[in-house]
């Protein structure tokens, strides 16, 4: 009877060899197989930490680092970590705004409203010489002074009086109020003036109470004396006096003023010239006379005051 023989010893071994890496290979792949069914749904948490935390972060204030660590659940496989950093929302950039430049405009009060063909009563105060001189204003407060043949048009002055106007001798004036650091300046032409016998025509701009034109203070005068036709101009130092000598003066020449104020000190330029004047009354300077003197009869006054400008030094 044959004896039955056992494999050799080293084809056992090779056999238990390939089990267990087949047994080993199979395990292997069921744990990454559950490894990955499991790892999208982990994924899809991570996602939506992160987007929360973006909206965390949409605030502009920095937070920490946020760590999630996912443990697979297998605890032979290695841990998986998910590092998630804080986003910073952009900064809005500063951006100068450029400032638009504007043309420098000139205050009102240096032309006192006579640039507005307004002779404004916020700047210009008339003198009424007879009760039947009733003033009005007009819808924009502008004094009425067409029945004096006083108007105003485009930063001029006018002076317009035929002998229809008056059947009496009359002073027609307005005022301004000054200070005591300021420049006037303007440009006179007289094209007619006349005189009676017995009284001088006159346009005159001075320098004097605001209680009268008539008190003491500093006058420049366009004048016709009393019986005569040849105008002269002359410095005074009331309305009605005037300082010797007169400076003859021709019709429709025009003289360009200019009358600095610096405190007590009072310089005066025709056409560009200093002259010398006589002393002042320094106390009487509150305000700019500005007006005219007819006759009682062939009473003509046509004179322009024009470039009229009062600004502070």
């Amino acid at each position: 009877m044959s004896k039955h023989k056992s494999p050799p010893k080293n084809d056992q071994d090779k056999a238990l060899s390939r089990r267990n890496i087949i047994i080993a290979s199979i395990v292997g792949i069921t744990v990454i197989l559950t490894f990955l069914i499991e790892l999208p749904p982990k994924i899809s948490t991570a996602i939506e930490v992160f987007r929360a935390t973006e909206t965390l972060t949409s605030t502009n204030t920095p937070e920490p680092s946020a760590t999630f660590t996912l443990a697979p659940t297998n605890a032979d496989l290695p841990t998986a970590t998910f590092t998630l950093e804080p986003t910073s929302t952009p900064q809005p950039t500063n951006t100068a705004t450029k400032i638009p430049t504007s043309t420098p405009t000139i205050p009102p009060a240096v032309f006192r409203g006579l640039d507005k063909n307004c002779i404004s009563k916020t700047y210009w105060y008339p003198t009424p010489q007879f009760p039947s001189d009733n003033l009005t204003l007009d819808k924009n407060s502008c004094w009425n002074l067409t029945s004096w043949g006083i108007l105003a048009e485009n930063q001029t002055l006018k002076f317009i009086v035929s002998d229809d106007i008056f059947n009496d001798r009359v002073t027609r004036s307005i005022y301004t109020t000054i200070g005591n650091n300021i420049v006037i300046e303007f440009k006179v032409k007289v094209t007619s003036l006349t005189s009676a016998s017995d009284m001088d025509g006159a346009v005159f701009i001075g320098l004097g109470s605001k209680s009268s034109y008539s008190e003491p203070g500093y006058f420049l005068k366009w004048v016709v004396p009393a019986r005569e036709t040849k105008p002269y101009f002359e410095f005074a130092p009331d309305y009605f006096s005037y300082y010797e000598p007169r400076i003859e003066y021709s019709f429709g020449d025009v003289q360009s003023i200019k009358i600095v104020i610096n405190g007590s000190d009072v310089s005066i330029q025709i056409n560009g010239v200093e002259v010398k004047h006589p002393s002042l009354h320094p106390s009487k300077r509150e305000v700019l006379w500005i007006g005219y003197t007819t006759p009682a009869s062939n009473n003509y006054v046509n004179a322009v005051i024009s470039e009229f400008r009062i600004y502070d030094k």
